[in-house]
């Protein structure tokens, strides 16, 4: 549905910030529900304030161009980190389990408690929690992410009847046959993902969804201790409780998971957490944040790569590959640039603001290999104890590969500008409109003055 980018916000005075940008692909941002799915999720997502919820700082509209621009988090998704500890087989320690879903737990309270700004309870329902959309930061912090599929009070964007949304491996019975969902949805997820993270096996791992559905349904489900025998009872008894198929015997909400999640295991620090990202995902990280440095200390150029606007309109871009047209809105007086997965370098200049992109993802395409069917690891770095893993059936590895880069577009030849700045016309005071939604809109006439 979208592609998650790394961005640079530019504004005056030496203010710079790097940012993630996720973008809706083009193909789907002519449709109006799924510009509808990421507008809600930036409304319920500004609404949820909880340091393991990554943050929306601002949306972004230009004609069919839809993004939403995040917080950037230096780390890898949970799903990520578990593929990267299988391959060397090593089971992680219960205090960096905790560590990790002890405040996810927390940070998704937050979200199931969020209110609108009427103080009415939103009544927000991720759906999809899952380890992709779990990132674990080199700090330490895990933050949850894509609320593009919750469910709440007020969406502008509702799931048709028979519409399944989310990851089947990952979903509450009720949730696959179409029942009523609510918080405890969540916990069901959450877990899984426990009860994975202790045994390193996938719990309902199959060759397809229809398959995975059955086993959602059907299978019945031994306790962690019986694939992992060091697992103590109060592990076991926190993840099964979480997997009860009927929802009034889960836990009732995440806040309670949490704390028999921490009761049962004290929860290892960030840095604990920290540094098993650092031994997984190092030299992955280290090359990002050398692309990220290039970006943030090199020079923004307006002279070459993307088609400039049409003289007048205040408004250029400029890249080494292929373009995304975009426009600014929101976080005032300050500039935003997007880097396509792709794209060498990129540069936008709207109302006078110089802004600066760079080419990789913040969040690599999601070309998910398949892990093998009871077998799901994670591990931590080296320097911490772990426990060998029994050797998992062999599954067929797979990789995201890199895309290809686009071709490179000219720049349309245009007039010099004049040498005078014109004045602001009446209708500039403000330069923007605001819509039903309350998304603003920048005035095209209006785009370049002062």
């Amino acid at each position: 549905m979208a592609s998650v980018h790394y961005g640079r916000v530019v504004g005056p005075g030496g203010f710079a910030r790097t940012v993630a940008i996720k973008k809706l692909h083009s193909h789907l941002a002519k449709e109006p529900e799924f510009v509808a799915m990421l507008l809600d999720e930036a409304r319920l997502t500004a609404r949820i304030r909880h340091p393991n919820v990554t943050s929306v700082l601002d949306v972004v509209i230009h004609e069919n161009d839809v993004l939403l621009v995040m917080d950037y988090v230096h780390g890898e998704s949970l799903s990520r980190l578990v593929r990267a500890a299988a391959r060397d087989r090593l089971l992680p320690p219960f205090d960096l389990i905790t560590g990790i879903m002890v405040p996810t737990l927390h940070g998704l309270h937050a979200a199931h408690t969020a209110k609108a700004e009427t103080g009415r309870p939103l009544q927000i329902v991720h759906r999809d929690f899952t380890p992709q959309n779990l990132l674990v930061g080199e700090d330490g912090v895990p933050r949850i992410v894509d609320f593009g599929v919750a469910r709440a009070v007020g969406r502008l964007q509702a799931t048709r009847e028979g519409q399944l949304k989310g990851k089947p491996a990952y979903m509450a019975p009720e949730q696959i046959l179409g029942d009523d969902v609510d918080a405890r949805t969540d916990l069901f997820a959450a877990a899984v993902i426990l009860w994975e993270m202790l045994t390193l096996r996938r719990l309902f791992a199959a060759n397809n969804d229809a398959a995975v559905v059955n086993r959602v349904l059907t299978r019945i489900v031994d306790p962690p201790s019986r694939v992992r025998s060091d697992v103590p009872p109060a592990l076991d008894s926190v993840v099964m409780k979480g997997l009860a198929r009927n929802v009034a015997e889960r836990w009732q909400t995440a806040e309670e998971m949490a704390y028999a999640l921490e009761e049962a295991c004290a929860p290892g620090s960030a840095t604990v957490v920290g540094r098993w990202v650092h031994g997984l995902a190092g030299s992955v990280l280290e090359d990002r944040a050398a692309t990220i440095s290039s970006m943030e200390t090199g020079t923004p150029s307006l002279a070459t790569g993307l088609p400039r606007r049409a003289e007048g309109t205040g408004t250029a871009l400029t890249a080494d590959s292929n373009p995304s047209t975009r426009q600014r809105r929101g976080l005032r007086g300050v500039g935003l640039a997007v880097g396509a997965l792709g794209l060498l370098g990129a540069g936008i200049l709207i109302g006078g603001r110089v802004l600066t992109a760079s080419s990789q993802p913040d969040v690599a395409p999601a070309a998910e290999p398949k892990l093998p069917p009871p077998a799901v690891s994670t591990s931590e770095p080296r320097p911490a104890t772990s426990i060998r893993a029994p050797r998992p059936e062999a599954s067929a590895p797979a990789s995201a590969t890199p895309s290809a880069k686009p071709p490179v577009l000219r720049p349309r030849s245009t007039a010099k500008p004049p040498a005078s700045p014109k004045v602001p016309p009446t209708s500039c005071k403000p330069p923007y409109t605001v819509d039903e939604r309350g998304v603003v809109h920048w005035k095209r006439e209006c785009l370049g003055q002062r």
